[in-house]
């Protein structure tokens, strides 16, 4: 477990290729450590969460909502973040949104445990890397269903099932995704960028 004479190193950003081996810092430490500054654990590294912004936080609550409404259909949970996500003791992730079916509620609690079914990350400045690299691997890696990345200030959303141990992007029909994995989930693209355009939310500045 963490020993609270060891100076914790957080880091700001990851580096730019997932390593092989594993950064010093496990399960415990991290469970351990104070409330502030709130961070990640990836791949044994701890990599500090920056404040979202406002037009994050829209996204993220769009999102949610539509998936809170699929998942009770099918009597799942959807969870917004902060939550941990337990994929292993060198990876704890703090998903924006995730999605778990039935079969996979038991892996909640006080944290969820293994992979939920669908992992959304919204892509904030600086995060790219983290949410398009590094959480791609290691969702990959523990079998996340779907993952769906979606950035805000470019307007775009790849959206990926996990087919043969790979991600592989899925086409839209137009503007709207249909989830190969989750019959009756569909995601409207255009309606997602017309909620950030609602005068009612303005004025959101682009990050």
């Amino acid at each position: 477990m963490y020993n609270r004479s060891v100076a914790i190193e957080y880091l700001a950003e990851v580096p730019l290729f997932v390593p092989k081996e594993p950064g010093p810092w496990r399960l415990a430490d991290y469970l351990a450590l104070p409330d502030e500054p709130r961070c990640e654990l990836l791949r044994g590294l701890l990599v500090v969460t920056p404040a979202p912004s406002l037009r994050h936080q829209l996204v993220v609550g769009f999102l949610f909502e539509k998936l809170l409404r699929y998942a009770r259909s099918i009597g799942g949970r959807a969870v917004v973040s902060p939550v941990d996500v337990v994929l292993g003791d060198e990876t704890v992730l703090q998903p924006d949104v995730v999605l778990l079916s039935p079969d996979r509620l038991a892996r909640g609690g006080d944290r969820i445990t293994g992979a939920p079914d669908l992992v959304v990350e919204v892509v904030s400045p600086g995060s790219a890397r983290r949410d398009r690299l590094w959480k791609r691997e290691l969702y990959r890696q523990t079998d996340v269903r779907e993952y769906w990345v979606v950035d805000p200030t470019e307007r775009v959303a790849d959206l990926q099932i996990l087919t043969e141990g790979r991600f592989e992007l899925i086409p839209l029909d137009g503007e709207r995704y249909r989830s190969p994995t989750f019959p009756g989930l569909e995601l409207d693209l255009a309606a997602l960028w017309r909620e950030l355009d609602d005068p009612r939310a303005a004025p959101i500045p682009r990050d």
